[in-house]
């Protein structure tokens, strides 16, 4: 009796989350398709919606990637939790002007990646997104974004007063902009500072 009552449970909390991230993402493909752009530059597996694509896993071998903007005429709008992640070859990464969200620990533990820039169009970015990033120092907003800003190589909001984002590589003195109040809670159980 206690199985079936935790299974409805589980199936309770399931179901509504299935269909939330369905309104969020419109129609989501059940698999994957491994695609490649027409340069055959940028390999990954990616999803489509109805209204762009997410980048689900990249998958190419290049030290410096550029994300595209569009395919099969869509946005490229969203990148997926370690669809990055533990990649040692990357150095660079262009994000481009298209992506609205970059959800959890993106580019976590890519070691030797050390340039990056946030474009305008980001409108929320997670705290360990270049969570174990040991070779990045520097992580770079484009000055248009509304909701992010740099401040001497880390993230804030744009108001300044929350750190969202300390690169794991940065070394020397820890500089906190003069106006910060509070920091990221998973900022702070994923860096060290």
């Amino acid at each position: 009796m206690k199985r079936k009552t935790i299974l409805l449970f589980l199936l309770t909390l399931l179901i509504p989350m299935f269909f939330l991230l369905s309104s969020c993402f419109g129609q989501i493909e059940v698999e994957p398709k491994i695609e490649v752009t027409p340069d055959s530059s940028f390999r990954f597996e990616m999803t489509t919606t109805k209204t762009g694509y997410m980048v689900n896993k990249f998958i190419g071998t290049e030290s410096k990637v550029r994300i595209p903007e569009k395919y099969n005429d869509k946005p490229v709008i969203y990148i997926l939790s370690e669809a990055f992640a533990n990649n040692d070859v990357i150095e660079e990464i262009v994000i481009p002007n298209t992506i609205i969200d970059m959800w959890g620990a993106v580019f976590k533990g890519c070691t030797n990646l050390t340039k990056v820039t946030i474009p305008a169009s980001v409108k929320s970015i997670a705290p360990i997104t270049f969570q174990d990033c040991v070779g990045l120092e520097t992580i770079n907003v484009e000055k248009d974004n509304p909701n992010y800003r740099s401040i001497d190589g880390a993230v804030y909001s744009k108001d300044g007063k929350t750190l969202i984002i300390y690169p794991a590589g940065k070394t020397g003195k820890i500089n906190f902009n003069k106006g910060i109040t509070k920091i990221d809670d998973l900022l702070l159980e994923h860096v060290k500072l």
